[in-house]
């Protein structure tokens, strides 16, 4: 009979675990789920930015032209090769990568 008991004890130390561990998974789930959402939002927002201009009045590449000279400015690559990282002196991609944006929004303009 003891053993019935011990082997009752163990099952409801084990289902506590497993239910500890089923509220610890559905924040979890809850989290991720925001998380998403709030992405989304992001990603919405994004977009709206991004087609905000009109790409026929040459408005709508001003600010990224901005942005990615200025990135330049402070020494960082623009090139798609390296983008983001450092770089020591001009980087021919680059300075071809302004180019050849400077010459699609004059072409578009």
């Amino acid at each position: 009979m003891g053993d019935f008991f011990k082997s009752l004890a163990e099952l409801n130390e084990k289902m506590g675990v497993m239910i500890e561990k089923w509220q610890e998974l559905k924040e979890e789930g809850r989290r991720l789920y925001r998380e998403n959402q709030e992405l989304k939002r992001e990603n919405q927002e994004l977009k709206k930015v991004i087609k905000g201009g009109d790409p026929g009045d040459g408005k709508s590449f001003l600010p990224g032209l901005r942005n990615l000279l200025e990135l330049y400015q402070e020494g960082y690559h623009i090139c798609p090769v390296e983008f983001g990282e450092r770089r020591n002196g001009d980087c021919l991609f680059c300075l071809e990568f302004l180019k050849g944006t400077y010459e699609e929004r004059d072409s578009v303009g």
